[in-house]
């Protein structure tokens, strides 16, 4: 019919629109900290002190990326929860979405 004609041409266009030959640029970090594993409530002041960079980070105007990596199982998932309920909180947004970016980023997926 018509109205299929029509918007099968809106999905294709939507479609192009979505191709990208990148999504953005790699900026450096604003910040650093780093910390090592904190299994077992180990490195406890060292892992609030990150909770705390990350907050003032996400408070700061200027900053624009700030990332939070480290090796599977050392708890960077946990920190990055805990600072958003803290963000939530603390009412720095209205909303916050936590997404995994690899190495080979799948744009799809974020």
């Amino acid at each position: 019919s018509r109205k299929a004609t029509k918007v099968t041409k809106d999905v294709v266009q939507v479609q192009g629109n979505g191709m990208f030959d990148r999504v953005g640029y790699l900026r450096a970090l604003d910040g650093v900290a780093s910390s090592s594993s904190t299994r077992g409530g180990e490195n406890h002041q060292t892992r609030e002190s990150l909770k705390e960079d990350i907050v003032k980070a996400l408070t700061d105007l200027n900053s624009y990326n700030i990332g939070v990596y480290g090796l599977r199982g050392v708890g960077t998932t946990t920190l990055v929860e805990k600072v958003a309920q803290i963000a939530l909180q603390h009412k720095l947004f209205d909303k916050v979405v936590i997404t995994h970016v690899s190495e080979n980023p799948d744009i799809k997926k974020i």
